[in-house]
């Protein structure tokens, strides 16, 4: 319904504008029309110029030197002159069922026993106890050879029973080292509390070479019978010895009040 409303509407409104169009006067005369003269002219001139210079100049000029120059002398000169000359003499003589000496001069323990180096003591060793020693006496020549008897007249008896006991070492010691031929009396617990042989005197200020006596029970000393080392080291501050034992042979440490006393040898000149 409302389209065919707008239909009648167009049509008035078209008519009313043609009207309009068709009763418009015009002023100017029919000759003027008739010579109307429309000139146009359009002129469009259009210069469009256009110089674009473009110059690019890149100049690069790279220029590397490198120079090296590299002197590396090296010159090792090695002299090794080794020259070694070992001479080794020895003369092993082994004391078993039979006696063997070389050129005359014994050199065996009873034991046949290879001492530690550490055992030794200015050339004198401490020797382990073993089945042969234990019940006899002991005699040695030079104080590193050992009998369970005498050999000869040259031969000195270092211990009368008990084969390698402390006192032992102690009496062979003094007696190829210093030219002490005795030692004190009894157990070595004791040895403190009489006067001492020739040769010999009590001090509490060890040095090398001194026989430290211990009373029984003293820094793991024999309860009973008491023990005797000789003295090898006393350190700097002069408060420890270290010293060489036997029965059992070893090498230990003990504190110098520990000792109930230390025997000197006179000619021993030894300031520790």
């Amino acid at each position: 319904m409302r389209r065919r409303m707008w239909i009648p509407v167009c049509a008035v409104c078209i008519g009313l504008f043609l009207g309009i169009a068709c009763s418009s006067e015009d002023d100017s005369s029919p000759d003027d029309q008739l010579n109307s003269d429309t000139d146009t002219d359009t002129d469009t001139d259009t210069d469009t110029d256009t110089d674009t210079d473009t110059d690019t100049d890149t100049d690069t000029d790279t220029d590397t030197d490198t120079d090296t120059d590299t002197d590396t002398d090296t010159d090792t000169d090695t002299d090794t002159d080794t020259d070694t000359d070992t001479d080794t003499d020895t003369d092993a003589d082994t004391e078993t069922d039979s006696d063997t000496e070389t050129d005359g001069e014994p050199s065996f323990n009873i034991c046949g026993e290879e001492v530690p180096e550490t055992y030794w003591v200015d050339g004198i060793p401490a020797y382990e106890q073993c089945d042969e020693s234990l019940d006899g006496a002991i005699w040695s020549i030079d104080g590193v050879s050992t009998s369970v008897e005498e050999r000869d007249a040259d031969w000195v008896r270092t211990q009368w029973s008990g084969g390698y006991q402390c006192t032992e070492l102690a009496s062979r010691y003094l007696k190829f080292r210093w030219n002490v031929m005795s030692v004190p009396q009894g157990d070595a617990g004791v040895w403190c509390e009489s006067d001492p042989p020739d040769g010999l005197v009590q001090t509490d200020v060890p040095v090398h070479g001194d026989l430290i006596v211990f009373a029984p029970g003293s820094c793991w000393a024999d309860d009973f019978y008491g023990h005797v080392a000789v003295v090898d080291v006393v350190d700097d501050s002069g408060e420890t010895v270290e010293f060489v034992e036997q029965n059992p042979s070893n090498r230990r440490s003990c504190p110098v009040e520990t000792a109930a006393c230390f025997l000197h040898v006179l000619e021993n000149d030894a300031e520790k």
